[in-house]
């Protein structure tokens, strides 16, 4: 009987972590690893963004390799996603953030204060059990992407660079 998992990827303030679930949406691992938080003037927290990078990759390799997953075993990777925003962000930022992917039909979204752990496993049970409603999210996905982003954003991290900096 072949084995079939998703991974998802988290990228938090205070931590990276891959979660690992099989076919059913049950949990069957994770990894987590804390990031260096820096804080150059009161009520401001930076991160190195290589640092957020590596991290990310090695709780990938973490989860993978602590449940012994072969790459044929990884039907998605953080595709598609769900969101759960931070009920304290400023400016409810993360919702917004996420709104357009969900929107777009790419991603769904549990507001934090309403988070059930039944219901969402509920949830990703039912994406998880159709392939077709995993396709469309996953394509849905992909058409928000940009595939020159890099490029934009280099370029204004180049920009705020030589202007001295951004707004945060």
């Amino acid at each position: 009987m072949s084995r079939s998992f998703i991974i998802a990827l988290d990228q938090g303030t205070t931590s990276s972590r891959a979660v690992l679930f099989d076919s059913n949406g049950i949990m069957a691992g994770m990894a987590q690893r804390e990031l260096t938080q820096h804080y150059p003037k009161p009520g401001w927290v930076e991160h190195d963004p290589v640092e957020i990078w590596e991290s990310q990759r090695a709780v990938f390799d973490d989860v993978v390799c602590a449940h012994d997953v072969q790459p044929s075993e990884i039907a998605a990777i953080g595709l598609p996603a769900l969101f759960v925003p931070f009920a304290a962000a400023t400016d409810d930022h993360q919702a917004a953030n996420a709104r357009p992917l969900v929107q777009a039909g790419g991603a769904l979204m549990v507001r934090e204060e309403a988070f059930d752990e039944a219901a969402v496993a509920g949830a990703l049970a039912e994406v998880l059990a159709s392939p077709e409603r995993l396709a469309a999210m996953a394509g849905a996905s992909r058409g928000q992407g940009r595939r020159d982003a890099l490029d934009v954003l280099g370029a204004e991290v180049v920009a705020m660079a030589g202007a001295g900096g951004g707004s945060r």
